[in-house]
C-alpha cells in the first residue's frame, strides 16, 4: 500500500493513465468497425479486443490499484473533487468487473465482437437464426455475471444502475406507468384523426446535398467539427474518444428528408457534450456525460425540444426552400412542422416519432426484463416483439430486419441501456422547462441563434462531465430530482395545440 497520501494520488493516476489509453484503444478498433473495416477482419479485430480486455481486467483487479484506491477513499477530505468522483467511478467499475473470472471477461469482450459483426450480416438478410446464437450466449454469460457479482432483487437491478446509477426495477416501473397513462389516451385520439399529407418527405433528395445540410446543421448547433469527426454508419453514434476528438455518425436514406436530420442533430447533442466537459476532467473516465440518461437527454432536447419546434422550422423553412427547390415547390412552412411532428405509429424506434418513442423503448424494456429473468427464451423472441409491437403500437414487422434486429444494443450485450433513452426525454423536457425561465428559447430559435442555447447547456450540464452523479446534477441545475411530469406536460401541450384537440 502507498503510505504517503501524495503518492498515492500519483500511483492513482499512472493507473488511470493505463486504463484511459486501453479505453482508447478499443474505441478507435470500434469506430473502424463501425464505419467501413472490412468484415473479413472481424476475428483479428476480436482478439486484439479480447486482449485489451485482459490488461484492463488485470488492471483494474491489481492489489496495489485497489490498495490505493481504498486509501484514498478512507481520506475524502484530503482529496479535491476530481479524485473523489475519480475514487467513486473506480469503485463502482471495481465491483462491475472484479468479480468475474480474468478467462471469462477476456472471452466475453471477445464474444461481443463477433456477436455485432454477425447481428449487421443478419440485419441486412431479415434473418434473426443467424444471429439467434449469438444473443444467446450474451443473455447465458450476463445472467451468470449477475450471479458473479451479486444483487439486490431483481438481477437487472445490476444492468440498469451500470448505465444510469440509482435507478432501479421498481423506479422504471413506476416511470412507465406514468408515461403509460398520460401518453396513450393522448396517441389514441391523434391516430383517429386524419393524417397530415408528408409525401414530400419521402421525394428524391440527393445524398450530397442532404450530407451538406447535415454538416450545416451541426455547425448551426455548436458542434465543432474541427474537433470531431462526422462520417455514416448503419446504426448512427456518437463516440467522444477525447474530449478534443469527438466523433459522430448518421445514415442517409435518398427518399426521406427527414432521417439524416433528425439523427444528425441527435448525434451532435451527444457530441455537444462531450467537446464541452471541463477540461480538468480530461484524460479520465469522467470527462462524459453524468450517465447515459443524462448523455440522451442532450440528444432529446435538440431533436426534439429544439429542431422539432415550430420557432426553429421557421427558420429551417427557408433553407430547405433554397436547398430542395424542386422537392418544396408547393410545400408550406406549416406542411414541414406537420411533417417533422406527425404521430404515426412506425416499426423502426431511431424513425419513431416524438409521443410514441416512449412506447417502443417500452417493449424493450419489457423483453430484457423476461429475458434476464428467464420467463421469456431467446428463440421465442421475434414473436414477443411482434405481440408487443401490435399491443402499444398497433404495428407488426414483416421481417426480423425492421423487427429484432433493428437495433445494436443485445448485439453488443448492453443489456440495462434502452430504458435511459426515455429516462434522457424526461430529462430533457425538465431542462427546457427551465432554461426557459433564463432565455427567450422560441425567439432564438426562430432566428437560428443557439450559442446562448448552447452556453446555457455547457454551463448547466456539459462542464461537470460524470464529476456528479445524475441525481446530484438534476436537482444542482433545477433544484428538484427527476421529474416525469414536465416530459408530460410538454407534450400534451404541443400536441394538443398541433393537432387540435
Amino acid at each position: 500500500m502507498c503510505k504517503d497520501i501524495n503518492a498515492t494520488k500519483e500511483k492513482f493516476h499512472h493507473y488511470i493513465k493505463q486504463l484511459q489509453g486501453l479505453d482508447y484503444t478499443s474505441n478507435i478498433v470500434f469506430w473502424d468497425a463501425s464505419t467501413g473495416a472490412p468484415k473479413s477482419g472481424v476475428e483479428a479485430r476480436s482478439n486484439a479486443i479480447g486482449v485489451i480486455s485482459s490488461f484492463y481486467h488485470r488492471i483494474m483487479t491489481d492489489s496495489e490499484f485497489n490498495a490505493c484506491i481504498d486509501a484514498l477513499a478512507a481520506v475524502p477530505d484530503e482529496c479535491d473533487e476530481i479524485t473523489n468522483a475519480l475514487i467513486r467511478h473506480y469503485q463502482r467499475e471495481h465491483n462491475r468487473v472484479s468479480k468475474i473470472p480474468a478467462d471469462e471477461y477476456e472471452a466475453f469482450q471477445a464474444h461481443i465482437t463477433k456477436s455485432a459483426a454477425a447481428w449487421e450480416d443478419a440485419k441486412e438478410a431479415e434473418a434473426y437464426d443467424q444471429f439467434e446464437p449469438y444473443l444467446e450466449k450474451s443473455v447465458e454469460m450476463m445472467k451468470k455475471f449477475a450471479e458473479y457479482r451479486g444483487y439486490s432483487g431483481h438481477p437487472y437491478n445490476l444492468f440498469i444502475d451500470d448505465y444510469e446509477p440509482g435507478m432501479t426495477v421498481d423506479q422504471l416501473d413506476v416511470f412507465f406507468e406514468t408515461l403509460k397513462a398520460r401518453l396513450v389516451p393522448l396517441l389514441k385520439k391523434i391516430i383517429a384523426l386524419p393524417k397530415p399529407n408528408t409525401e414530400f418527405v419521402t421525394a428524391s433528395y440527393p445524398v450530397a446535398k442532404q450530407q451538406h445540410l447535415s454538416e450545416t446543421l451541426l455547425d448551426l448547433i455548436g458542434f465543432k467539427r474541427d474537433h470531431g469527426l462526422f462520417k455514416e454508419s448503419i446504426h448512427p453514434f456518437t463516440m467522444g474518444v477525447d474530449i478534443e476528438d469527438v466523433r459522430l455518425t448518421t445514415h442517409f436514406y435518398e427518399n426521406d428528408l427527414l432521417s439524416a436530420m433528425l439523427s444528425t442533430v441527435h448525434e451532435g447533442g451527444h457530441g455537444i457534450y462531450e467537446q464541452n466537459v471541463d477540461k480538468r476532467l480530461r484524460g479520465t473516465p469522467i470527462a462524459t456525460g453524468a450517465s447515459n440518461a443524462l448523455h440522451e437527454s442532450q440528444s432529446r432536447i435538440y431533436e426534439n425540444n429544439f429542431f422539432r419546434n415550430k420557432a426553429f422550422i421557421h427558420h429551417l423553412y427557408p433553407i430547405l426552400k433554397e436547398t430542395f427547390a424542386e422537392q418544396f415547390k408547393t410545400v408550406s412552412e406549416m406542411d414541414l412542422y406537420r411533417a417533422v411532428n406527425i404521430v404515426q405509429p412506425s416499426l423502426i424506434r431511431t424513425e419513431a416519432d416524438e409521443l410514441t418513442y416512449s412506447l417502443h423503448i417500452l417493449l424493450r424494456y419489457e423483453l430484457e426484463l423476461a429475458l434476464i429473468s428467464g420467463t421469456l427464451s431467446v428463440a421465442d423472441l421475434p414473436k414477443a416483439w411482434y405481440d408487443k409491437m401490435e399491443q402499444y403500437l398497433g404495428v407488426v414487422p414483416s421481417n426480423d430486419g425492421e423487427g429484432v434486429l433493428q437495433d445494436v444494443h443485445w448485439a453488443e450485450a448492453l443489456f440495462g441501456y434502452f430504458p435511459t433513452y426515455a429516462l434522457g426525454s424526461a430529462y430533457a423536457a425538465q431542462l427546457y422547462h427551465y432554461m426557459s425561465k433564463d432565455l427567450a428559447i422560441e425567439t432564438l430559435l426562430a432566428e437560428g441563434d443557439f450559442e446562448p442555447i448552447t452556453k446555457w447547456l455547457n454551463d448547466k450540464v456539459h462542464q461537470y462531465g460524470a464529476l456528479y452523479d445524475p441525481t446530484v446534477l438534476i436537482e444542482k441545475i433545477t433544484g428538484e430530482p427527476l421529474n416525469a411530469d414536465y416530459y408530460c406536460d410538454y407534450l400534451e401541450k404541443k400536441y394538443t395545440a398541433l393537432y387540435q384537440l
